[in-house]
This record gives structure tokens, sequence and C-alpha cells, in this order.
């Protein structure tokens, strides 16, 4: 969500989906990301109810911290 006019369709959601639960394939362990836009929680509920990996998106760099910290630990 980097410019103004940005809008996600549908398909788009899809489109990103689809790639999202192909990380875990690939090796991903968790999913972070920094959210600035206040539409962009519906995005993530539906990518969370989709993806079978560790997720969290927030506005907080520390919260996001904790999060790959405490994954990282659960992994041990």
């Amino acid at each position: 969500d980097a410019h103004s006019s940005f809008a996600m369709t549908p398909e788009s959601l899809d489109l990103i989906i689809a790639r999202l639960k192909t990380l875990k394939e690939n090796g991903c362990i968790a999913l972070a990301f920094t959210i600035s836009n206040p539409i962009i929680p519906y995005y993530i509920r539906k990518i969370e109810s989709e993806i079978s990996i560790p997720f969290l998106a927030s506005q907080s760099i520390d919260e996001i911290r904790t999060f790959i910290e405490n994954t990282l630990e659960e992994l041990q």
C-alpha cells in the first residue's frame, strides 16, 4: 500500500493469497509486515484464514520483532 490510489480487488487478493500459500512449501516459517491503511485489516483477516503459517500484520515494529522472536523460539 505504498501509493495513495492503491485499491485491492477481490481478484488481486486471491492472487496474493495463492502466492502466500506457496511460502510454506518454500521454507517460509512466518510472515510479518507493517500496515498503515485502516482498510487493510479486512485483507489481513482474509489472508490469516487462508494461509497455514504464523502470520502478523502490525503498525508496531516492536510487535513484529517480538512475533519473530517468539516464532523462532517455538521452532527450537
